[in-house]
């Protein structure tokens, strides 16, 4: 993950934690064609949704946000080899 996050294409987003393990994003840090990890955690960010009624953006280590009807997917991880 190290190696990974030197590339300006990697955000981590590990400061925006909440305590339930989901991560609430200021919208100026939500950017496309850019990888999203928790890098203290060494985990990767699969899903990123904005929330239909509050309009907050949220994250999370898996795919919760897309697929959700209460959220629009503003981004999915693609399972990589």
């Amino acid at each position: 993950m190290n190696k990974i996050m030197k590339s300006e294409e990697t955000r981590d987003i590990g400061h925006y934690r909440q305590d339930m393990g989901l991560y609430r994003l200021p919208a100026y840090v939500f950017e496309l064609d850019v990888d999203y990890c928790d890098r203290e955690r060494e985990e990767w960010i699969w899903s990123i949704g904005q929330n239909h009624e509050t309009g907050e953006i949220w994250a999370a280590t898996d795919t919760r946000y897309c697929g959700n009807s209460l959220f629009e997917c503003l981004y999915q991880r693609e399972k990589t080899l």
